[in-house]
Formats: C-alpha cells, structure tokens, sequence
C-alpha cells in the first residue's frame, strides 16, 4: 500500500480531500490496521481527544501532547504489547519463535505508533492550531488553477467563484483560482479585461499584471496592456482602486470613478488622470471606437478585432497613409463594413479576400 504524504494528511484532517483523496488516505490507514493489532488500542482512546463540548472550556496544549505521548508509551492504561502477543505454555523451541514474533511486533508498533502520534496531533491541530502547515504550501495545493484564452477575434465572459464577472478581450489571457481560498482573491492577467468584482470585505480582490497589482473589496475596472505593451492602463469605473507595484509599493496610487493609472514598465513610474469612459470601455459592449488614430493603429485593432491579415500594397502612397488621422465608431459591424467606412472617410483603398485585406 502506498503512503500518503504530508500536504494529503493537511487535507484529510481539515476536510478538504476530494472524494478520490479521502478512499485513498482511509485505505492507508485500514492497511495499518491489518499490519499490527496494537493499533486498536490507540483506536480505543481516540474519543479522548474529542474537543469539548462545552463551548467555553479550553485545551491546555502541553498537558493534551503529554497525553498523547503518555497513551502511545502504554503508560496510560492501554493494553501493553506485551499483552496484546501474550506467551503460551509451549516446548522451549515454541516460546524462542513466539519471542522473536513478539520482539517485531513491538519493533512494527514503534515504528507506526509513531505516525499515529502524528495522526493524532495533526487531527486535534485542525481544531486548536497546535501545529499549522504553510498557508502559501496549503494554498498552492488546494487552489486548482484554471486559465482561459482568446484567440484574436473572440471575446467571452467568464464568472468566478465568488460572484465575481470579467468580460475578457480578444488576445488576451487570465489565470485565476477554481475557487479562491479564505485570505484573498488572486487571478493574473495578460491583455485585457473588464472586473466587475463582487464585494467581500474579508478577501481582498487582486488583479496581477506583470509587475503591477491592482487590489480591491468590491469594484468595477479596466486593465488593457493591449494598446501598448510597454504600458499597463488601469481605469476605474466604480468603487475605489489601489494600483502598486510589490516591490516598490512607496509609489502606490488610489483611484476614485473616473480616474486612470498608467504603469509604465521601462521606467516602473506610475503616472494618474482621467479617461474617456466611452473610449475606454466601448470593447465590452461590442463597440470599435477609433479617435483620431493612424494607420498603424488602425491595423493593430483591426487584426485583433477581427482575427484577419492586413497587409500595405508595395506600390501604395506610404506618404498618404502616415498621414491618416481617424475617427469613428462602428457598433457590432462586420470587418467589410469597417473598412468600407475606413476607405468612405479616409480615402482607403483596400481588397478584402478569406480574412485578408490589402491597402492600395
């Protein structure tokens, strides 16, 4: 039989095993059983170290270890081993092989009496705390991480555990917990999403970008590094928003409703104002909004967008083209449409064929 390790006995006792984990420690501990019969007389004490029922009486840890240790040393009324292989009236050469039987038991029942001890100590901790595993181990093992990614041209939302919505864009990606533990809520993200974070004054809500961290108890907010890689754009919709970088949290920024910070990851500056709401979070909606954009941004979202290749023609007018400066809206409109009101407004020409297009 296989044993189980430390981090699965952690989950046993405080009740945190999947179904599949908990037959597997039982079966451990039934193969012990049949090992040695001095188990049951651990077994037999085991009510004794029940928590009291009166709610207002309390251990005294010192004295509940030495008891403990007291019962596994048969020093405090459990059946000896001595008792428990006791010697027959037999020939000479009978009671040799019954002593040395006797002598490998006793050798078994220290060796597992010594995971009992521990059984029993890691049980009764999951009450009072006597001992306590890492809560960055217990967590990296509790937490089942999920990730979810857009391709280019797909945008979905996505609700958390605790309530919590994010409409993720396209080309983007976000790692979060299946259900998230009992200090803190901790996803990371690359690219851009909308939060709309359910409130819990008790689990702070932390969003993980690179070197920035965003940290809220309930709140609604934008982080898009998508228009600028070297830049992570927070803006704030409702609510109240730290913005810090962990190890230079001397530069930390609270936003209110309407205000940005932009990180910057070449210098680490974080610099603060204000946002075009409609601009910033028209993504969500469905919406494509260009202001005054030129031709390389208007390539870059486009791409992204519509998941499509677009190309400038060898023999176009570059000259014409670095001088575009574009403004426009298109609400749920298919990738033709756009660029016939690209070339309408701007002069474009293009040739659209299977997701690509060609400016001329």
């Amino acid at each position: 039989m296989k044993t189980v390790d430390k981090i699965l006995i952690d989950k046993y006792f405080n009740n945190k095993c999947t179904p599949e984990e908990e037959v597997e420690v039982k079966a451990w501990l039934a193969s012990m059983k049949a090992d040695f019969e001095g188990l049951s007389s651990l077994e037999k004490n085991w009510y004794k170290f029940e928590p009291p029922k009166d709610s207002e009486a309390s251990w005294d840890k010192e004295e509940l270890y030495e008891k403990i240790n007291s019962i596994i040393n048969n020093e405090s009324g459990s059946t000896p081993v001595r008792k428990l292989y006791p010697k027959t009236e037999t020939t000479s050469s009978s009671k040799k092989n019954i002593s040395i039987y006797t002598s490998r038991k006793k050798e078994g029942f220290s060796r597992y009496a010594a995971a009992i001890t521990f059984f029993l100590i890691a049980g009764i901790a999951a009450y009072f705390a006597i001992i306590e595993p890492p809560k960055q181990e217990l967590a990296q093992h509790i937490e089942e991480i999920q990730t979810k990614s857009n391709p280019k041209g797909i945008k979905s939302s996505i609700t958390f555990s605790d309530g919590t919505v994010v409409k993720l864009n396209s080309d983007s990606k976000i790692s979060f917990p299946k259900r998230f533990n009992a200090d803190k809520r901790v996803v990371i993200l690359e690219g851009e999403a909308f939060f709309e974070v359910t409130p819990d004054s008790t689990r702070p809500f932390i969003v993980k970008v690179g070197a920035l961290e965003a940290k809220v108890l309930g709140t609604s907010f934008n982080i898009n590094t998508l228009t600028d890689p070297n830049k992570v754009d927070v803006a704030l919709l409702t609510g109240k928003l730290a913005v810090y970088s962990p190890t230079n949290q001397a530069q930390k920024e609270i936003l209110l409703p309407t205000e940005r910070a932009v990180y910057d990851k070449s210098s680490g500056q974080i610099s603060t104002g204000h946002f075009d709401a409609e601009q910033v979070l028209s993504w969500k909606e469905g919406i494509l909004i260009f202001k005054e954009a030129g031709i390389d941004e208007i390539i870059t979202r486009l791409e992204r967008w519509y998941d499509c290749e677009i190309a400038i023609s060898d023999n176009a007018n570059l000259k014409s083209y670095n001088k575009i400066n574009f403004t426009g809206k298109f609400d749920h409109k298919t990738l033709k449409e756009v660029l016939e009101g690209l070339s309408f407004a701007s002069g474009l020409q293009f040739e659209l064929k299977n997701k690509k297009v060609f400016f001329y």
